[in-house]
């Protein structure tokens, strides 16, 4: 089960979060997330891409929460 420690946060990269978790490649391209910038942290390829980094990491959690399930 997943615990709350493995959210997925702004310092990840794509490319990390892709390798655990491949069900959040749909929330990557929906928010259109430049590939050349999946190796940088999520952070910086949000503002990069001019994404709301805020509303990228709940639907990239969500996904993750709905697809595998969450534990305290």
């Amino acid at each position: 089960m997943l615990q709350l420690h493995d959210l997925v946060s702004a310092q990840n990269t794509a490319t990390e979060v892709l390798a655990k978790y491949p069900e959040t490649e749909a929330v990557f391209k929906k928010f259109k997330m430049r590939v050349s910038c999946y190796d940088c942290p999520i952070q910086f390829a949000a503002r990069k891409s001019d994404i709301q980094l805020d509303g990228l990491l709940v639907e990239v959690n969500e996904t993750i929460y709905r697809n595998r399930g969450i534990t305290n």
